[in-house]
């Protein structure tokens, strides 16, 4: 039996007693089917990155090898009370080893990073991305700044993989909660 999902999002801004917003919490920005299944609701804690070594490793947020086709895996900061924090993501793409064998090739591997404040969840929304066998085309800029992953013609589809994060604060743990609908 599929699973409805709807999605809502908005920013509220004021300043100087006028508020403008941005999106509706009571207008759905998108709707739509999953497989059904419970959804995953993984809290986890990203431990302080100690003074001197051996400093702790990067923390597993979702993996291949669990829930491989989410519909939207969203990563949000937790804790009671909410903890301020800061962590750094890796996202590890590849091109499968076929269509019909989904497992990682190793051929086409590349890595995006990006960092996740305590101010908004990232919700991911597709498993799908770019990949190169060329890692100076996978990760390299044209003269005008462009990535060149997206102009070149041998750039193909690949997936994520694996996405890890780091805390880089001495001084405080990051809760985090991973939701993966499928």
């Amino acid at each position: 039996m599929a699973t409805e999902l709807t999605a809502y999002w908005a920013v509220q801004r004021m300043a100087n007693g006028v508020i403008s917003a941005t999106g509706s919490l009571v207008r759905p920005f998108a709707t739509w089917l999953t497989s059904g299944k419970e959804a995953t609701h993984k809290p986890l804690m990203i431990p302080r990155r100690t003074l001197v070594a051996p400093y702790p490793a990067p923390t597993r947020l979702w993996g291949f090898t669990e829930r491989q086709d989410w519909t939207a895996l969203t990563i949000e900061m937790a804790g009671t009370p909410r903890r301020l924090g800061f962590i750094h993501l890796s996202m590890v793409y590849d091109a499968p080893v076929s269509a019909s064998d989904q497992t990682p090739s190793g051929a086409k591997r590349r890595v995006a990073t990006w960092a996740l404040s305590c101010n908004t969840p990232l919700i991911l929304n597709t498993t799908v991305g770019l990949v190169h066998a060329d890692p100076a085309v996978a990760n390299g800029v044209d003269g005008s700044g462009v990535p060149l992953i997206l102009t070149d013609t041998s750039s193909t589809l690949g997936r994520i993989y694996s996405i890890d994060a780091l805390n880089l604060s001495t001084t405080q743990d990051v809760d985090v909660v991973v939701r993966i609908e499928e």
